[in-house]
């Protein structure tokens, strides 16, 4: 299940870009690039404040 959900995600992915880049490629990319860091920079926060702290055993 979990490939099958990395497939379709990267291929919305590709879909999405590719549309951006249609546009014109300069723009595209530029815009693709931003969307991009956006996205891994939420990703980032989300999983340093969603991960939780390990167990300590006594």
């Amino acid at each position: 299940m979990l490939n099958a959900a990395r497939q379709v995600a990267g291929g919305l992915g590709i879909a999405v870009f590719g549309a951006l880049v249609s546009d014109g490629f300069t723009g595209g990319m530029r815009a693709g690039l931003a969307i991009s860091a956006a996205l891994f920079a939420v990703t980032g926060v989300l999983s340093c404040r969603l991960s939780g702290r390990p167990a300590t055993r006594s």
